[in-house]
Parts: C-alpha cells; sequence; structure tokens
C-alpha cells in the first residue's frame, strides 16, 4: 500500500482501492468494467489501482478498518486515498454497486465522480 501511495503521489494521483473476492458476481462484473474502455482509460489516468482479496470476509479485515470501509455493508467497496491538508491522508469511501440496470455506463460515471471528488480533495 505505501508503494502505491508513493506512485500516486510522484503522479499526483489517487489510490483507488477495490476491496472484492472472487466469488462475488458483482465484484466481477467491476473488475470487467474497470478493464474496459473508456472506464480503463479514466482510471488508469486518475488513479493508481490496489485491489485487496476479503476472502470470504475473513482476509484483510484489518487494513479495511484502516480505511473505514465497512465490509459489512458489501462487496465491491472502494476507498479513494489521496494527500489532504498538511500531508493527512483523506479517504471517501464509496459503494462500488450500481444498479444492475445503469450497467457498463453506471460504472463509469461512478469512476467519474470519483476522479473529480479526489482532484477536489473531497
Amino acid at each position: 500500500m505505501q508503494r502505491a501511495l508513493a506512485e500516486a503521489a510522484a503522479a499526483k494521483a489517487s489510490v483507488l482501492v477495490v476491496f472484492g473476492a472472487n466469488w462475488c458476481a458483482d465484484c466481477k462484473i467491476l473488475d470487467m468494467t474497470m478493464q474496459k474502455d473508456p472506464t480503463s482509460t479514466l482510471v488508469a489516468r486518475e488513479f493508481k489501482v490496489v485491489k485487496v482479496d476479503v476472502g470470504r470476509f475473513d482476509r484483510n479485515v484489518d487494513l479495511a478498518s484502516t480505511y473505514g470501509v465497512p465490509l459489512r455493508s458489501g462487496i465491491p467497496a472502494i476507498a479513494i486515498l489521496f494527500p489532504g491538508p498538511r500531508g493527512a491522508l483523506r479517504n471517501p469511501c464509496r459503494r462500488a454497486r450500481g444498479r444492475p440496470e445503469d450497467g457498463d455506463a453506471g460504472i463509469h460515471e461512478f469512476f467519474r465522480r470519483a476522479a473529480v471528488a479526489a482532484r477536489r480533495g473531497n
């Protein structure tokens, strides 16, 4: 995680931490969408991505807790880490799950809004 934060700082980007699991259908959909344009281009430009496997909610739970990610609310869940005032780490936590009818466009819009919020620092 420290490496991703350092790379993000050098690139003037934020770190996008995606908490999920390989058994989770919504996590798979999110991952597939993140790999397709236009979302892949947006994510690559705006974020350094770190994927965190939570297993059956028995792995990396402490990391999720450190960043204020409520895994009990479900996965996929995202923490966006970016430098805040005086170098403090700011962390807006967001749910990545959209409405099924929104599909790829809804996920893309989620990341577009997250990128705008991260650039503004809120």
